[in-house]
């Protein structure tokens, strides 16, 4: 059984503030996606790597250009595993675009699809219009021979909600 999971500092989300930065850690800070396979009770790993953590928070007093680099840091979020009909492993998930310094709109999300090519995850691979601001959940349908990353989201464009799917092979 494959499972994808998030990764994320200790005290993630908690006890972080303009006052109280040594605490904890903001928010979609240093958020990252893994995998892992549970075979016979056992956990195995990929030899395959995804990406890591980055960057350290924002400490007060505040400096315009070290908050804009922490909040243009890669963040993954929502991971989903699929597999194909040819049996191989396929990871979805959410990564951010943009700061509120890069876009009008503020954060936008897009999905992004990967699969496991022997020992390496192969590039990412961007799922035809899935960029969302809020909360969007990617997933991954299967068929005879294909996956199929999708992900339901309104976005900026277009506010009204619907499917985006890419057909990888």
């Amino acid at each position: 059984m494959w499972i994808a999971y998030e990764v994320g500092p200790i005290h993630w989300g908690k006890d972080y503030g303009a006052l109280a930065s040594d605490k904890g850690n903001p928010l979609y800070h240093a958020r990252t996606v893994d995998v892992v396979c549970l075979d016979k009770g056992e956990i195995l790993r990929p030899n395959a790597k995804l990406p890591d953590l980055e960057g350290g928070k924002p400490q007060l007093p505040f400096d315009a250009i070290k908050t804009n680099k922490f909040e243009r840091q890669p963040r993954y979020a929502y991971p989903q595993i699929g597999i194909d009909g040819k049996g191989q492993v396929w990871l979805t998930y959410r990564r951010n675009f943009g700061s509120r310094y890069s876009s009008l709109p503020g954060t936008i999300w897009t999905t992004f699809a990967r699969r496991l090519d022997g020992g390496k995850w192969t590039d990412e691979m961007l799922v035809h219009h899935s960029d969302g601001l809020l909360d969007h959940r990617p997933s991954c349908c299967r068929t005879s021979a294909a996956a199929w990353p999708s992900s339901t989201t309104p976005t900026a464009a277009n506010p009204r909600r619907r499917i985006s799917t890419t057909k990888f092979f």
